[in-house]
């Protein structure tokens, strides 16, 4: 009984927010609509959408993680993967892939812009967006300390290789794009994005 209360209360978990993503999406549409800041006549709202969804997904789920779940559950482990697995993605590609493919659908250029610009969060926060993605992930990396040092479940090893991974790309792919110098979407063949990102989505 108590397994199946659980159980309702995870997914009641994941439904919130899934929904309030949702809202917060369809929000960032309409002030979009009343104040655009990509000037687009050919945007592909149905696919704009979509990777807006869930970039807000993924905003929203990952700074407040442990105010959802237990740092001991099975979520915990579903968290710390998908953490270690976004910020990995930000080192091999050199970029946020979901970003990237978010500014193709308004059939633009991308390299006008730095790859700290993030279309999803400044349809809504403007001048701020910067501000709040710094806190978001500030963040993360207390639901993430709070999860490895809190689960007596995962072996001292794997806490610590986690960690030092976490640390690195972290500090690579977050700080060191928000140091001063902006930084672009990669150009050159032989780089990973320009090689599986940028050629699928000009094939």
């Amino acid at each position: 009984m108590f397994q199946k209360i659980i159980l309702i209360y995870r997914m009641n978990s994941y439904l919130l927010i899934i929904l309030i993503s949702f809202c917060i999406t369809s929000i960032s549409f309409l002030v979009e609509y009343i104040y655009p800041f990509i000037h687009s006549k050919e945007r592909d709202y149905i696919s704009n959408f979509m990777y807006r969804f869930l970039h807000f997904l993924i905003f929203f789920y990952l700074p407040t993680f442990l105010l959802f779940f237990t740092y001991n559950s099975i979520d915990a482990y579903i968290y710390l993967g998908l953490v270690l697995l976004m910020f990995s993605t930000w080192y091999i590609f050199e970029c946020c892939i979901l970003t990237y493919y978010e500014l193709r659908t308004y059939n633009i250029d991308h390299n006008i812009y730095d790859t700290t610009f993030h279309p999803t969060m400044k349809s809504i926060f403007r001048e701020y967006s910067d501000i709040l993605m710094n806190i978001f992930g500030v963040l993360i990396t207390l639901n993430v300390g709070y999860i490895i040092y809190n689960n007596k479940q995962i072996p001292l090893l794997v806490k610590i290789l986690y960690s030092l991974l976490y640390i690195f790309f972290f500090g690579d792919s977050i700080l060191k794009s928000r140091a001063g110098k902006k930084q672009y979407y990669p150009k050159s063949p032989d780089c990973l994005f320009i090689k599986y990102i940028h050629k699928e989505s000009t094939d």
